[in-house]
């Protein structure tokens, strides 16, 4: 379990998270989830953690299978060796939705994302994290969104122990 420092929120349907190597401020609304990801730059992608596979196997294994859209046409079992940080997070997090949805009411919704930066306009690090997951979620949001912190905290310090 990793430490997880949590601010006040500004409001009900807002969480603030802040690990030694990444914060986030998720925004729920009533339509989708809005993540603003700020990450170390010298964490930006996973190609740097070794234990990758390892830990997601172990840790949520359902992540491996997601549908993935990116450039190279990939499975996400393979995009995940070499992609963002915010990447992995954002798939972490539409798996962890998926199964706390199943667990509380035995409905199997699905959830779809996608992961947005501009270095151009913005710090390095920063990247922007869209959801369709909505304010009617938020009895599952916080649960998912601390398992995939937790998750994706792990797979950063597995880089730092080789």
């Amino acid at each position: 379990m990793v430490r997880v420092i949590t601010t006040a929120p500004t409001k009900a349907s807002q969480l603030v998270y802040k690990t030694v190597h990444f914060s986030l401020v998720v925004e729920v609304n009533n339509a989708t989830t809005e993540i603003l990801f700020m990450i170390d730059p010298k964490k930006l992608h996973t190609g740097n953690c070794t234990n990758t596979i390892e830990i997601l196997t172990t840790s949520i294994p359902e992540v491996l299978e997601n549908k993935c859209y990116n450039s190279k046409n990939l499975p996400f079992s393979e995009e995940v060796l070499n992609t963002p940080i915010a990447h992995l997070f954002e798939h972490i997090l539409l798996q962890s939705l998926f199964n706390e949805r199943k667990s509380a009411s035995n409905m199997v919704l699905i959830y779809r994302g996608s992961t947005k930066w501009n270095w151009k306009n913005e710090l390095i690090g920063t990247y922007h994290i869209r959801i369709n997951a909505n304010i009617r979620d938020m009895d599952i949001i916080r649960s998912a969104v601390e398992n995939t912190v937790n998750v994706t905290h792990a797979v950063i310090a597995s880089s730092e122990q080789v």
